[in-house]
Formats: structure tokens, sequence, C-alpha cells
């Protein structure tokens, strides 16, 4: 398929001072950027003066669509990455929202521009955080020819339709605490147009004095304490809130983007330790009537919506590329049980050589507090995947625990949980 070019590109050379009279001090070439559009995407891509030769094509997440696009990751400048050598490169997406399929195509489309108009990479390296992180993961298993490796940071790396079929299952939790308001359309269908501002958070702000059902609702789903009443930042709202928007308005947004409903729970049996029963209990909540509840509850997917959601997408580990995982231990929205399913379906594959899963514990820092828990990386750690991948391309050796040392915040002892469901 030709895809429609619109191009409008803008070179940028940064002003670089001499160095002090009589020194003889070399000077790098400055950096070039470009900017322009590619089939309704805006994209940018910024070389340095001494290109050592890879590409590093970014990948944004559900949130982080921007003005100019993104190059890197939010917590990267840059010049850190400019200054070792790298090319970089981001596009926005053509639409906003869950794009799975936009963002594959336009970072598809942005990466063979580059090459085509710019020069040729002597690698590709393709890297994403959350959405952007499920993406880098798809693209690698389509595309081994194109991506010579990914990094996918705190990716909901067991695809869409499990991801939202975790989603429904807040919905359901949620009815059952709390009951369901009509206006937004069935539980397992909702209504396509459904508004967080004006729809969801006005009936849900009720209830968020509620902490008993917030805990059922909380434990039942298989979530971390961490940050869960507290602020996500940099939205100064609480996990739980989080949960309730990619429950309710963004699993809208996919049932209209699928053409129908692509989640199920009829394999889910819902249920609690006899320790959580009696912690419920103490806070005055009886949780075997609303596990009863949950449990009469179930909901089919339209065979062509769920079709769509597993294009777009399941990774699957088709690829031998190398792939590198970074997840917070405690992510309270793509949780790390999200990884005992890729690794699975590397296994699967016979892939699992190719992937290195990278787990660190929760520090948190002035940009990332205590708190946050998705995507809570600090420079230092998100920079030493990237070296950790240059490593493995250039020498072919699978890197060891030295790239990621426990004094950067590093977890080598943690073990993801396993996914509560049948896969």
């Amino acid at each position: 398929m030709r895809l429609a070019c619109a191009l409008v590109i803008v070179v940028v050379m940064a002003c670089v001072l001499p160095g002090p009279a009589g020194r003889g001090l070399p000077q790098s070439p400055p950096p070039t950027t470009l900017v322009g559009s590619l089939g309704g995407a805006p994209y940018r891509i910024v070389v340095p003066g001494e290109w050592n030769g890879t590409l590093l094509v970014y990948v944004h997440g559900y949130n982080e669509a921007s003005i100019p696009p993104m190059v890197a990751p939010p917590n990267i400048d840059q010049t850190a990455l400019l200054s070792r050598g790298f090319a970089l490169a981001g596009s926005q997406f053509k639409e906003g929202g869950l794009a799975i399929k936009e963002g594959s195509q336009n970072t598809l489309a942005l990466t063979n521009y580059f090459r085509g108009h710019v020069g040729s990479p002597r690698q590709v390296i393709v890297w994403g955080r959350s959405m952007g992180g499920l993406i880098t993961l798809g693209l690698i298993d389509k595309y081994p020819g194109i991506f010579a490796a990914g990094i996918a940071l705190c990716p909901p790396a067991a695809g869409t339709p499990l991801r939202f079929d975790r989603a429904l299952d807040f919905s359901v939790a949620y009815a059952a605490a709390f009951g369901w308001p009509a206006e937004w359309g069935s539980i397992g269908d909702l209504r396509d147009d459904l508004d967080w501002a004006t729809d969801v958070l006005p009936k849900v702000a009720p209830t968020l004095a509620r902490r008993g059902l917030w805990e059922f609702v909380r434990l039942v789903n298989h979530l971390p304490m961490e940050g869960f009443y507290a602020p996500a930042a940099p939205d100064p709202i609480p996990y739980r809130l989080a949960q309730v928007l990619f429950a309710t308005v963004t699993r809208a947004e996919l049932e209209s983007r699928a053409g129908g409903p692509p989640t199920q729970n009829l394999d889910h049996t819902y249920s609690l330790s006899p320790d959580e029963k009696v912690y419920l209990a103490g806070l005055g909540v009886n949780a075997d009537g609303l596990l009863a509840q949950m449990n009469t509850m179930k909901f089919s997917a339209a065979r062509s919506a769920r079709n769509y959601a597993e294009h777009y997408l399941t990774p699957l580990g088709g690829s031998d590329r190398p792939v590198l995982t970074l997840h917070t231990a405690t992510d309270s929205v793509a949780t790390t049980d999200h990884e005992s399913v890729l690794r699975a379906r590397f296994v699967v594959a016979g892939t699992v050589e190719s992937l290195l899963q990278v787990y660190t514990k929760n520090q948190g820092t002035a940009a990332a507090p205590a708190y946050c828990t998705h995507c809570a990386f600090t420079p230092q750690q998100t920079l030493a995947t990237l070296d950790a991948m240059t490593s493995w391309l250039e020498t072919g050796d699978r890197p060891g625990s030295s790239f990621f040392p426990a004094a950067l915040g590093f977890d080598h002892s943690y073990v993801p949980p396993a996914w509560p469901w049948p896969y």
C-alpha cells in the first residue's frame, strides 16, 4: 500500500560557538534537525554531526503526543543521546488515543523515510514507552529486516486483548461494588462516545471515600497498593482513576476502533484468598457477596472485534532480534504479570534467548516520586538499557547483570507473578 506523503522539511542547524582562540580545539559539526509530516503524522529527526550509524526510533505512549514530536523518552535529554553519536527520530501518530494501528504504521513509515532521504543506518533500534512499548514489540515481530533490536519500557506486553480483558474485569468489580451507571452503556459493550469529564468522573467521584470497597476492587484485580490511592504523576490523579479510565473511556475507544466489543471474561472465575476476605471484613466489606455478583456477570467478545485487537496487537516473539523490556516491579497500570505472558510466548516461539527482562525498584525521584509506579524510571536506568542493547548488538553477547547495577535501583531478584487467567 502506498503511503500518502505530505512533506514539509525544515533543516535547523544548531549554533556552535568556536573554541578559545589559539587552542586549536576540535569542533564537532552541529546536529541537523528535520521536521515535517508523513501521511498526516508530524515527525522530527535529529542527526548528530558525528553519527555513529545507529538510528534510535522512539514510539511514544498513550498520553505522550507532543509538539514537536518526541524523539526520546520524556526523562531523557536528547543531548545525552546525540553526544553518544545516535541519530534520533520520532513521530506523532495520525490519530490520538489508543492509536496502536496508526502508531505502528507511522513509525514504520518514518523509519523507511529516514533510510531513503537521510541516510542508510548501520542498524535501527526501536524503543517505546507504555503503549509505545507494545508497538515496539509488534514492530520487532513483524519487521525484523528493518529493526535490529527493540527496547520496550513498561509495556502492556500481554497484548491488547488480554490487557482489555483485565479492563473488563475492573469494570465488573466496579459494578459489583458501586453499581453500573446505565448511561455508560452495557458493562460488556460501552457507549462509544463515552467522555471522561462529563460522563465518567462525576459518577466515580462520590465513591472515592469508600475505601473498603475500593480495596475489594484492587485486590480482586491483582493490583499493587503502590500508587493506587496516591497521585499518578504527571497527572494529579490516583492510579485507581487511571484504571477506571482504561476500563471505561479507553475501552470504549477500542470498541469503536474494533467495530464491537473485543473483550471477554467467560473463562475468569473471580476469587480472593481467605486472608484477603478477613482483611476486607475488617473494612466492613462482604467479599463473598460481591464475588458472587461478579461471577454472574459474563461477557463474550465479538469475533471480528477480537481479531482486530489481536492484530493491533499481540506480541508473539516470532523474531530472533534482541528484545529488552524494562518494568518497575510495582507498576499499577501495565502490571508485571504482562511480562510472564510475554516470556511464555517467546518460549513457545523458540526465541526466549533473544528476550531480556529487567526490573527496577521504585525508588522515587523528583521527576517520578515514590508513589509513581508506571514507567517510573530514572534517566540512568533508561540509559543503562540502551547501553546494554548496543553492547548486545555489537558483541552478540546477551548482557549480564553488570549492565544493571543494584546501586541504580535494578532488582535482579524480582520474579513477576503469573497471569491470573488462561491465555
